[in-house]
């Protein structure tokens, strides 16, 4: 018989706050779970706590990656190991509230979800403050399955904030997984998130939400991703997209891809031409508009030649 659920948490330099997420994990009220701690190729302590744990606790499976490949490949490695009907993902930084993987699964089943996912709970990691929902209630609650037009409209860049439906964690039915072959995509170093949920709906998965906070997002100075830097990566990822949709004859859904790529190629061309990366940066002049790519190259002549301030 298989475990409820298993927890996957991808580890790397981590030993300085690895303990309170593996703690959140074993306080979890559904008992019948595993702990996969994931150490992509620490050089800290990371290895020797996850391994002192499991010397206490049989649910804590430590897993070591021989090759540093990034968090995407230690999820995709818990995946393949996993034994449990859920699989769920807790950064080494955040924390779950005791009664998360009960709640979800028990909602993910009510509703023969695939995917399901919580509000986030923001918490300062240095004082512990709560900061508040990361979403507005009113846009999770809802009963029916997220559509792929909905979740773009919930990750465009355009978004005033921070919130993106990017940043949730569901939690995922294996089976589901493992029949379509969804693994996370190891090549991307952001955005790779959103675009499995993406992949996941593209292939017919049912991605529901809940308003409901159980999650920890706890922001830590340092490890909050830098957009701009981040940009081409997310660019990489949408049209990875793009390609998913291409195959869905929804030409909607294709325009709106079209627009956020748009809006990341543009992120990327002003990120690279400011690190003096121009040749990279001309890679993301669009070509639908003869208007836009006449403002590119004006972009870099006023970046490159700014005008003498008197």
């Amino acid at each position: 018989m298989s475990l409820t659920a298993s927890i996957i948490i991808p580890a790397y330099n981590a030993s300085a706050f690895l303990h309170e997420a593996i703690a959140s994990a074993q306080a979890q009220t559904v008992r019948d779970i595993e702990i996969l701690v994931v150490d992509d190729c620490s050089t800290d302590g990371t290895w020797d706590l996850a391994t002192s744990f499991a010397a206490r606790d049989p649910r804590v499976i430590p897993l070591r990656r021989t090759r540093r490949g990034g968090p995407s490949a230690a999820c995709n490695t818990g995946i393949e190991c996993a034994r449990g009907r859920w699989i769920a993902v807790l950064d080494a930084d955040d924390l779950y509230l005791p009664e998360r993987i009960e709640r979800l699964v028990a909602l993910g089943e009510e509703r023969n979800a695939d995917l399901i996912a919580d509000n986030l709970l923001e918490r300062d990691f240095d004082t512990g403050a709560d900061l508040g929902l990361h979403f507005p209630e009113a846009i999770l609650s809802r009963e029916e399955p997220l559509s792929l037009a909905e979740m773009l409209r919930w990750d465009m860049p355009d978004l005033p904030g921070r919130a993106r439906l990017g940043y949730v964690q569901p939690v995922k039915r294996r089976e589901f997984l493992l029949r379509a072959g969804i693994r996370f995509a190891e090549d991307v170093e952001a955005g790779e998130d959103f675009l499995f949920y993406f992949e996941c709906v593209a292939r017919g998965g049912r991605f529901h939400l809940t308003p409901e906070a159980y999650y920890v997002y706890r922001l830590r100075r340092g490890s909050v991703s830098n957009r701009a830097a981040s940009a081409p990566h997310y660019s990489a990822a949408n049209r990875r997209m793009l390609t998913l949709a291409r195959r869905l004859s929804d030409p909607g859904l294709l325009e709106a891809l079209l627009q956020r790529q748009e809006l990341l190629d543009y992120s990327s061309f002003v990120y690279l031409l400011e690190e003096g990366e121009v040749l990279r940066a001309l890679s993301y002049v669009p070509c639908r508009s003869s208007t836009q790519l006449l403002a590119r190259f004006r972009a870099v002549r006023s970046i490159l030649a700014p005008p003498r301030v008197a």
